[in-house]
């Protein structure tokens, strides 16, 4: 096992892959957007540089650390991010802590991959295993063209009568899988079986 951190946060350079400048300036200069998305309102009394340094910074290093999972698992088959995973950002809004669509960026960078090495674009598995619904990345496939949209192989596990009930985002997922509420670990376990 090998241990990789990620040497920089995203650029906006990099985010905008996906990230339009219009949200990207947002995140950096409405401190609306900063506590719609986390839901913290004591983020208004806090100035934009510390907002900037202790909370969209280090997101933007775990974003940067979902592309480097994404690209390692190409070479070595299996990779782990402990960070990233912010499934409901899309790559036109923000929302439910989650600022930067590190998912849509990761599909995007292996695909561009594929593409400067000439290879084929091959078939990306999305297992989201959050309580939530992953709307984010399912509204950025939604968005996508029919032959990119067959690339992408969304499986879904959360419970759905919690945030954020997006009805327009589950039309892309191929395997839905509806959690009770309380689910213990055993059913838990099955139901992901």
């Amino acid at each position: 096992m090998h241990l990789i951190a990620p040497n920089h946060p995203m650029t906006t350079e990099e985010l905008s892959l996906v990230h339009s400048d219009e949200f990207l300036h947002a995140l950096k200069h409405s401190k609306r957007t900063i506590v719609n998305t986390s839901e913290v309102c004591l983020l208004y009394l806090l100035p934009m540089c510390t907002i900037e340094a202790h909370l969209l910074r280090p997101l933007q290093y775990q974003t940067t650390g979902t592309i480097v999972a994404s690209l390692v698992a190409l070479k070595c088959k299996a990779a782990v991010n402990l960070g990233g995973g912010f499934h409901h950002c899309s790559a036109r809004r923000s929302g439910g802590f989650c600022f930067f669509a590190d998912i849509t960026l990761a599909v995007r960078y292996l695909w561009d991959y594929c593409a400067q090495e000439h290879l084929p674009p091959f078939r990306i598995l999305i297992v989201d295993c959050d309580a939530h619904q992953g709307n984010g990345y399912a509204r950025d496939v939604l968005l996508m063209g029919r032959e990119e949209q067959r690339h992408v192989y969304i499986l879904d596990l959360y419970n759905p009568r919690i945030y954020p009930r997006d009805e327009a985002a589950k039309a892309i997922v191929n395997r839905e899988v509806l959690l009770p509420k309380q689910v213990q670990d055993e059913e838990y376990l099955r139901l992901l079986n």
